[in-house]
């Protein structure tokens, strides 16, 4: 439990180098990172002419999937095999 509770901030997000201007530094800070993020990925520049007009907006197709039942997702997460903690260092038992 005390592992789930460390204190955030430990990790620093890695430079981002602007891909349009590559012989630019990179984001180092905060706000140099969030304008880029926002002038590269959040901007839209998506025009009419890039989505046909007969595209459809519902699904033509189905995939039938099986029920779950109740007693599949205990036998699942009860009767796994591996007892080993996982990446979060929470038994299988526990759950």
């Amino acid at each position: 439990m005390t592992k789930w509770h460390q204190s955030t901030g430990i990790y620093r997000s890695p430079p981002l180098k602007d891909p349009s201007h590559p012989n630019n530094p990179p984001a180092k800070s905060t706000e140099e990172k969030r304008e880029l993020l926002v002038a590269k990925l959040l901007t839209s520049k998506a025009e009419a002419s890039d989505i046909p007009p007969d595209t459809p907006t519902i699904a033509t197709r189905y995939i039938d999937f099986p029920p779950i039942t109740a007693e599949d997702v205990r036998k699942a997460i009860i009767e796994a095999g591996n007892t080993a903690p996982g990446a979060d260092e929470v038994p299988t038992a526990i759950l």
